[in-house]
């Protein structure tokens, strides 16, 4: 099921590129499909993971999202201190996320 999915957004980019012209916005929304698909699929296999395991990829998903440390916290639940405890205890590693504006 997953792959017929992917390769039916894949076949749809393909699609929409033979057409010509400039159709970014159907581009940028099957690209965007395609990493809510990707997301959706690794959080159903998190049913065959320890706590600690799904902990920690809960986790890293949410530092990739945030742009600082305590409002990844604050999603979280958890105070800042704790995550730093986990994000060490784990072996990650996070660094700010520089925003151009």
């Amino acid at each position: 099921m997953k792959h017929s999915m992917m390769n039916t957004i894949d076949e749809l980019e393909e699609e929409i590129l033979n057409l010509g012209g400039c159709h970014i916005e159907a581009i940028l929304l099957l690209d965007n499909l395609r990493r809510n698909l990707r997301e959706s699929l690794s959080l159903l296999a998190m049913d065959t993971l320890t706590i600690q395991e799904a902990e920690s990829v809960l986790i890293e998903r949410r530092l990739h999202l945030s742009s600082t440390l305590s409002d990844a916290a604050k999603t979280l639940g958890i105070e800042r201190s704790t995550l730093y405890r986990k994000i060490k205890r784990f072996g990650m590693s996070w660094t700010a996320r520089v925003q151009s504006w």
